[in-house]
C-alpha cells in the first residue's frame, strides 16, 4: 500500500512538470501491477491516457482497449469474456477483483471520435488509427521493466 501511495504522490508532481511526461506515464503504467488494490478500471484508463499524451500508441491502444473491455465487465458483472492475451507475459494482473460500480466516468466517446460512437463502434474499431501490436512484439511492448518484483 505504501508503494501504490509513493506512485501515486511522484506521479502527481511529475504531471505538473511537462518535461516529466514520460516519468508520470511510466509511474501511470507501474501501478497497473496493483489492480489488486486500485480500482482495474481507473488504472487501465489513467495508463491509457498518460500513454497517448506521450505518443505510446500501442500501449494507449492496449490500456484504453482494456479499459472498454472492463466498463462492459462491470456493467455484465462478469470478467468471464475478458481476453488476457495481452498481458499474458507481463506482471500486470489479469485476474482482478471486479469492481462493483464504474470509477471513471467516461463514455467511449471520450476514446471514440463522435461518428464512430454514433456507428455503434467501440473498442479495437475505435482506436484503429492506432496499430495493434504484431505478435512478434506482443509482451514486449511495456517499455518498463516488468520482472522486478517487490517483497510483500
Amino acid at each position: 500500500m505504501l508503494l501504490v501511495s509513493h506512485y501515486y504522490a511522484t506521479r502527481a508532481a511529475a504531471q505538473s512538470i511537462k518535461q516529466l511526461d514520460t516519468v508520470a506515464a511510466k509511474l501511470s503504467i507501474s501501478l497497473l501491477r496493483h489492480t489488486d488494490i486500485i480500482p482495474a478500471d481507473k488504472a487501465f484508463y489513467e495508463a491509457g491516457t498518460a500513454a497517448k499524451e506521450v505518443g505510446w500508441e500501442n500501449m494507449a491502444f492496449i490500456f484504453l482497449n482494456r479499459f472498454l473491455d472492463l466498463t462492459d465487465a462491470i456493467e455484465e458483472g462478469s470478467l468471464y469474456a475478458l481476453d488476457h492475451s495481452d498481458f499474458q507475459y507481463t506482471d500486470i494482473p489479469y485476474e482482478v477483483p471486479l469492481p462493483a460500480k464504474q470509477h471513471v466516468a467516461v463514455s467511449p466517446a471520450v476514446i471514440c471520435s463522435p461518428n464512430q460512437v454514433r456507428g455503434g463502434m467501440r473498442g479495437k474499431f475505435c482506436l484503429s488509427r492506432m496499430r495493434l501490436p504484431g505478435a512478434r512484439e506482443r509482451g514486449s511492448f511495456l517499455p518498463v521493466p516488468l520482472a522486478h518484483r517487490h517483497p510483500k
